[in-house]
């Protein structure tokens, strides 16, 4: 209330308010759909550095991998590559064996060990985590951040998220990742 007061009528009706930390409503978005709209070649990188981010690893062939392939596939949430180090069934129906995505995968993660022990730790947390996973897991999107280069305004409460740095981390890793990427679809002008 005291926020939207500061707002005249026309931005009110531009304003996108999200709040995390409300579980019992939580918002249905799924940041890949963001990247999604975007190039190929500019989407990649972008997501693979937020890969590393969110999981924190380091930036690996293996995070360029997962960035390639979560592009390609409608479904794909931020979980991904969680899913696909950790359960071995989802591994199979995302790359078959004996495909050529298949054996680059499993010669990644054999290069890259220690990477693919901490997408397993660090992915276990953001997906068990009910905050973490209402946001990180969501498949379909009721909305995207491509209002912001309409003159959208998005206001991200983080004040009542609770376990400070554990959980506010990556929801801070996540948003400033996403906000890149729309300051550079549409460049405020000069």
């Amino acid at each position: 209330e005291l926020l939207l007061e500061r707002f005249d009528a026309d931005a009110r009706q531009r304003l996108i308010y999200l709040d995390p930390s409300d579980a019992e409503y939580p918002f249905s978005w799924n940041p890949m759909d963001d990247m999604r709209s975007l190039s190929k070649e500019f989407a990649e990188p972008l997501l693979s550095d937020l890969v590393t981010a969110l999981y924190r690893i380091p930036t690996s062939p293996l995070s360029g991998f997962a960035a390639r392939h979560m592009l390609g596939i409608p479904d794909a949430t931020l979980l991904f590559l969680f899913e696909v180090v950790s359960d071995a069934a989802l591994k199979d129906a995302r790359f078959p064996k004996g495909t050529a995505a298949r054996a680059e995968l499993d010669a990644l993660l054999a290069e890259h060990a220690d990477i693919s022990d901490a997408i397993a730790g660090n992915g276990r947390y953001l997906a068990r985590d009910t905050l973490m996973r209402n946001i990180l897991g969501q498949q379909k999107s009721k909305f995207t951040l491509d209002v912001l280069g309409k003159g959208g305004i998005c206001i991200v409460d983080l004040s009542r998220i609770r376990m400070f740095p554990t959980r506010l981390t990556p929801l801070v890793r996540l948003f400033l990742h996403v906000v890149r990427v729309h300051t550079a679809l549409y460049p405020t002008p000069p």
